[in-house]
């Protein structure tokens, strides 16, 4: 319960532009005097403390709070997704602490943990620069997405439809950048 209310409070501050701004994740402090405003040196500082409580104390943790019993990964599927969404900086950082695997084996059709915050998730990873073309086959995201489509077709279900569309132009737009 109190990963859910620490989830729906994180992420309104995290869209929030006032109180958090991925841009300004590596602006030194030299170049937050230069800006001058004391309203950019509160969210430069509000976006570090932010930053750095989910980069060192929380993600470290999610690699098992994913793999705990339902409704736990939820939440934090919901709170991973919300941070890919907002900035490229945690689709790397999620790769690095070794929660992006995780997050991939859930994606396939039949998965008790495919939702859509897994989905938003793996379309955060194919659009992020930060992840080759090359580590999505290695994660299997391309056949996955194919099976999970050409599935729900086959059982005529539409839910994720709409997200699932926008993974596979995100993942056109890789192949064709690439």
């Amino acid at each position: 319960m109190s990963l859910k209310v620490f989830t729906d409070i994180i992420i309104q501050y995290i869209f929030e532009e006032s109180v958090f701004d991925p841009s300004k994740l590596s602006m030194t402090a030299e170049e937050a005097k230069c800006n001058g405003s004391t309203k950019d040196n509160m969210c430069k500082y509000t976006t570090d403390m932010i930053n750095n409580m989910l980069v060192n104390i929380l993600l470290p943790r999610f690699k098992y709070l994913l793999t705990e019993e339902d409704p736990v990964p939820l939440f934090a599927l919901k709170l991973i997704s919300a941070l890919t969404d907002r900035s490229d900086h945690f689709v790397s950082i999620i790769e690095k602490l070794g929660i992006l695997p995780i997050i991939t084996d859930y994606y396939s059709f039949g998965h008790k943990r495919l939702n859509q915050h897994t989905i938003k998730v793996i379309k955060s990873v194919i659009e992020s620069p930060e992840i080759p073309l090359e580590a999505l086959y290695g994660y299997e995201v391309i056949e996955n997405t194919l099976s999970i489509i050409e599935n729900m077709l086959e059982q005529h279900q539409v839910c994720y439809s709409e997200t699932l569309v926008d993974v596979l132009q995100s993942i056109i737009d890789k192949v064709a950048s690439h």
